[in-house]
């Protein structure tokens, strides 16, 4: 049985894309699999065995980026293991390493880092540019070197894909299994949800402006970052309707969307987001919730394109509150667009199709090992 490994520096034990997808859907067709996590645990879970590194779980972002990657990397090397799949950039500078003991390494892009890099707040504005040229020349020479490399959107792979052929696309669409249950129209409240991470770029200003003219409750599920943010955005008018959970646990989630009538995911037009496919955008519908999304091309295809939701301008507190209104104000279309999203996800956008991608991926790196 081929020993597969999984490393994160960064990313808890449970993270969805890495442990419930990935790793459960490897196991469950037979690999022998190891993730390996910065944080204090050990135990075996859905035939995954999750080892720690045993660092403490209140790191700062510099504690991590100085010596998280590195003390993970320690403890997958002594798993000996045929494959190695790293799932953070900052994993890249010890991929040699690991080539040089035999075993294939695969680099998995859960997001287009250099592009990403220029909406974080936390780095000035001065060495946005010049980081994101130095990261995307980095990031291609350490790939054209490993076998392969995972995808999470179809931007990703075709960037990767002129320096490495072995690369494919996994997208990061829900788990069926998490939105099994068809809940009735008519269960369900006049409620909009937004899930996730709250940011300025996010959209979280002009969602919570456009509240104020929109006849519903806001529900956040998620944390604001950086903190100061919130205490900007609770001066709001629209925060008097805004009820703010925290971060919530998957099954919390599903409960959200299952009293829910629209969800919104509307981030701002940057370079990473235009071509991005937030997994938010795929639970509403997998949850038979009406869309309000960014008004970006891929977007509307897929959400006006399967009928399922109102695209707006992310940056336009009153085309968001037109959109939500469009949506509230006609019951009867709202769940037959709820209807359309579910089916769609059903079809198309499903974890169960990537898994069967991804397997078939360690197949063919294995006929060689």
């Amino acid at each position: 049985m081929a020993k597969i490994c999984h490393i994160t520096s960064a990313h808890q034990p449970g993270d969805i894309r890495i442990f419930h997808k990935e790793c459960s859907t490897l196991a469950a067709a037979g690999f022998d699999v190891f993730l390996v996590v910065p944080w204090k645990i050990n135990e075996v879970k859905n035939g995954v065995t999750i080892i720690g590194a045993g660092l403490p779980d209140n790191l700062s972002r510099r504690q991590r980026l100085l010596g998280s990657a590195g003390a993970v990397w320690r403890k997958a090397r002594s798993l000996n293991a045929d494959i190695y799949h790293f799932h953070d950039p900052d994993l890249l500078r010890y991929a040699g390493k690991m080539t040089k003991t035999g075993a294939k390494v695969i680099y998995d892009s859960h997001e287009d880092l250099p592009r990403q890099v220029k909406s974080k707040y936390y780095i000035p504005g001065w060495m946005r540019d010049p980081l994101s040229r130095y990261l995307e020349r980095y990031e291609n020479k350490v790939v054209r070197r490993i076998w392969g490399v995972v995808a999470a959107t179809p931007l990703i792979l075709k960037r990767f894909k002129q320096v490495n052929p072995n690369t494919v696309t996994v997208c990061n669409y829900p788990l069926l299994v998490e939105f099994d249950k068809d809940v009735p129209w008519t269960s369900r409240r006049r409620q909009v949800a937004y899930l996730g991470s709250i940011t300025r770029v996010r959209g979280i200003v002009e969602l919570v402006q456009a509240m104020e003219h929109v006849d519903a409750q806001l529900v956040l599920a998620g944390l604001f970052s950086p903190a100061s943010l919130r205490d900007e955005v609770k001066q709001l008018p629209g925060w008097k309707k805004v009820k703010e959970l925290g971060f919530v646990d998957r099954g919390e989630v599903a409960s959200i969307l299952a009293e829910s009538k629209v969800g919104v995911v509307t981030l701002y037009p940057q370079d990473n987001y235009r071509e991005s496919l937030p997994i938010k955008l795929f639970e509403y519908m997998a949850a038979g919730v009406p869309v309000v999304a960014s008004d970006f091309p891929l977007w509307k295809a897929i959400v006006e394109g399967n009928q399922c939701g109102v695209c707006a301008n992310p940056q336009n507190a009153g085309d968001i509150a037109a959109a939500l209104q469009k949506i509230l104000s006609d019951d009867e279309g709202a769940r037959i667009m709820g209807r359309n999203g579910r089916r769609a996800v059903l079809e198309m956008y499903n974890w169960h199709q990537e898994g069967e991608k991804l397997v078939k991926f360690y197949k063919k790196a294995l006929e060689v090992v």
